[in-house]
């Protein structure tokens, strides 16, 4: 005789049916929404870049969206929307960081073709994130080699900074005066935090920042220097004068020894002089 199951286990599997069919029913929306978000997409482009999607067609390119939006995510989308039909040619002759050039198309639109289209600027991209992006679409060419040697911290600098700080901070990068001064990243967290007023000071004080005590007192307390409140002559001051006071200190410290020393072969002369002039005037 056949057994039906128990009233627990058939609401089980009403339960489990119904988070079935609404997992299938909400992917299937998912995916006719996405359906629909491309072809509106390629329609937009279609009339806005009349130009450039010459010879395409809404279906056309609606299946080179799609197969886009597969291989780099629905960012894709916004991408062509806001760069047109180029996006997707770019995206495909990125190799390797195409994900990074959508990603970047689709956040900042026309702003990301100076990064996109250059295979350099999209693997700094790639490495240092939206600061590197930012920097280099700021100050276009002046960036690439900054950020290529100093990095993340570089990046930031230069986004504090003005056109003229930037060749400035550029120039001493080619040149090797920042190599030379050292503590880099710290040097640049200070531009970072400054701005154009800390980038100023440090190119106005290249040549004294060189000394290794100097840059660590400067880069350990900015402010009182920018502001003028300290002079960095006052730190060179002070690591010539630690040497020096040390020296004294040693002189000082050898003296009073020598003289601890002498003073207690002195005492013990005249003692055994007098003991000695005690016995002869006993003997006589």
């Amino acid at each position: 005789m056949k057994q039906w199951p128990s009233g627990r286990t058939s609401a089980h599997l009403i339960r489990l049916l119904a988070v079935v069919i609404l997992c299938t029913t909400a992917s299937t929306l998912q995916a006719d929404l996405r359906t629909q978000a491309i072809r509106e997409a390629a329609e937009f482009v279609v009339k806005k870049f009349s130009k450039e999607a010459a010879g395409e067609t809404v279906e056309s390119l609606t299946g080179k969206i799609t197969a886009l939006a597969t291989r780099h995510g629905d960012e894709a989308i916004e991408a062509v929307r806001r760069v047109g039909p180029r996006a997707i040619r770019w995206a495909d002759e990125a190799g390797e960081h195409g994900t990074a050039a959508v990603r970047l198309m689709a956040r900042m639109g026309d702003d990301a073709v100076w990064v996109a289209r250059d295979p350099k600027r999209l693997s700094l991209f790639a490495k240092w994130g939206d600061d590197a992006a930012e920097a280099m679409i700021k100050h276009k060419d002046i960036a690439d080699d900054v950020i290529a040697a100093g990095g993340k911290s570089a990046a930031r600098a230069l986004r504090a900074v003005d056109g003229r700080n930037a060749r400035r901070l550029a120039m001493m990068a080619e040149g090797g005066e920042l190599a030379g001064i050292g503590r880099t990243p710290q040097l640049m967290g200070v531009i970072q935090r400054f701005g154009n007023r800390g980038m100023d000071f440090i190119w106005r004080n290249k040549g004294v920042l060189v000394g290794a005590a100097v840059v660590s007192a400067f880069v350990a307390n900015p402010e009182p220097y920018i502001d003028g409140t300290l002079k960095l002559a006052d730190a060179v001051a002070d690591r010539a004068a630690g040497p020096l006071a040390e020296r004294a200190v040693d002189r000082a410290n050898w003296t009073l020894l020598f003289g601890a020393a002498g003073a207690i072969g002195i005492g013990w002369i005249a003692i055994r002089t007098g003991a000695l002039r005690r016995v002869f005037s006993k003997r006589a």
